[in-house]
């Protein structure tokens, strides 16, 4: 990403200066947004997602079979996804929970 407007304004091409500072804050606000969200995209989110789809997978077939005991380990695994997912977070896979401060507009 560049680092002024005027860098951005030089990469871009672009006909108006205007337009092109408008593309830069517009670029810079998507950044902060989503670094501040994060957006579930870490390894500890996956990895929750995807035990937590293998204990839905397991469950759906459960209860075609009507097999109770199947069911029971299909609800371990979900809660084995939840604590996999936090402790994958703990140890650093996790998005980071500082937040950018959005500046304030005082009038």
């Amino acid at each position: 990403m560049a680092d002024s407007p005027a860098d951005y304004a030089a990469g871009a091409h672009a006909a108006h200066e205007h337009e092109v500072v408008e593309q830069y804050v517009h670029d810079h606000e998507r950044e902060l947004h989503d670094a501040a969200h994060g957006h579930g995209s870490t390894p500890a989110a996956w990895t929750a997602v995807g035990i937590a789809f293998l204990g839905f997978a397991i469950g759906c077939v459960a209860v075609v079979l009507l097999n109770w005991t199947l069911l029971a380990v299909a609800f371990v695994v979900l809660a084995l996804a939840l604590v996999v997912g936090k402790v994958m977070s703990m140890m650093g896979y996790g998005a980071q929970t500082d937040r950018v401060a959005s500046p304030s507009v005082e009038g």
